[in-house]
Order: structure tokens, then C-alpha cells, then sequence
């Protein structure tokens, strides 16, 4: 869903709020690609994947008589990802199950002052601009997993060469 509203005021000026929300769900059972290629040994694929994004936007449009016009924005984003994989391979030289989980969760937030005058100097006309800008991000994320021998019921957190739990990025 998304939501905007503005207003203007008697002054030109203007306010604008806008949220926003999306998500999505998505299951996936491999069938077609199974047993060619690298899915050569594979028997099994199946993958959950979750998606949701919030941000909440807003801006402040003006003119005031040192500054022709100027905006501010702010705003806030959330992100989340999470994946769950399932995967299982026949011989050699036993069966197993690899179970994989990803999460990924963002939040990003920012704000920025953009400001523009318009100047003459003798006759020249020169248009000025000026402004800052801060962004911050913050993101947690992880991959683990394990890989079960289905015969033996023996547990390993190496998968594909990878000893799991990792980050791929610092927290």
C-alpha cells in the first residue's frame, strides 16, 4: 500500500508525507532443472523466500527572501529479507539434506537540506545552490545452515566448502 498527502500553504510553501509498505512471499519447488548440470545429484529443491520493505518519506518545500526556494527531506527505510532453502542429493556417497538460511535486515534513514538563490552581479546573473546531506545505514545480516547424511543422521555446518554460520558483512 501507499499513502501521500500534501499540503500547501497561503504562503507557496509545501508539505508532503508519503508511507509506504510492500511484501511479498514466495514459494519455489524445483522441478525442471533437477538432475542436470550442478543440480546433477539433486532430488529436492525447495526455497521460501520473504521480502517486506516500510519507508516513511517526507519534504518541506519553501521560499524565503534570502533563498529563493529550498527543500528539506527525511526519511526512513526498513528492509527485511529472510530465505530458507531445502535441498536434497542422492549417492554418492550418501544421501543428505541441506537446510540454508539467510536473513537480512536493513534500516536506512536520511535527511537533506537543498537551498538555490538566484543573484545578479553587475550583469550577470548567477544562480546559487547549496546543501547537506546525512545517510545512515544499519544492517544485520546471516547465512547459516547444516547438511544431514540421511542415512546416517550425522550433522555437519560445512556446506559447499562454507563452515556456517557467517556474515557477510561485519554487524
Amino acid at each position: 500500500y501507499a499513502l501521500l498527502y500534501t499540503y500547501a500553504s497561503n504562503y507557496g510553501d509545501q508539505f508532503r508525507i508519503g508511507v509506504d509498505h510492500f511484501e511479498r512471499n514466495t514459494h519455489t519447488d524445483v522441478q525442471s532443472l533437477l538432475g542436470f548440470g550442478r543440480l546433477a545429484r539433486t532430488t529436492l529443491l525447495l526455497g521460501d523466500d520473504q521480502d517486506e520493505r516500510q519507508q516513511v518519506l517526507a519534504d518541506y518545500s519553501f521560499g524565503r527572501s534570502w533563498l529563493d526556494s529550498g527543500i528539506v527531506r527525511a526519511f526512513v527505510v526498513d528492509n527485511h529479507t529472510l530465505q530458507n532453502t531445502i535441498e536434497e542429493r542422492a549417492p554418492p556417497p550418501a544421501p543428505t539434506r541441506a537446510t540454508r538460511d539467510f536473513y537480512l535486515d536493513t534500516r536506512q534513514w536520511g535527511l537533506e537540506f537543498t537551498g538555490l538563490s538566484e543573484r545578479s552581479w553587475g550583469s550577470t546573473g548567477h544562480a546559487i545552490s547549496t546543501g547537506i546531506e546525512l545517510l545512515v545505514t544499519d544492517l544485520e545480516q546471516l547465512r547459516d545452515g547444516f547438511e544431514e547424511n540421511l542415512i546416517s543422521g550425522e550433522i555437519s555446518d560445512t556446506l559447499l566448502g562454507e563452515t556456517l554460520p557467517t556474515r557477510d558483512f561485519p554487524n
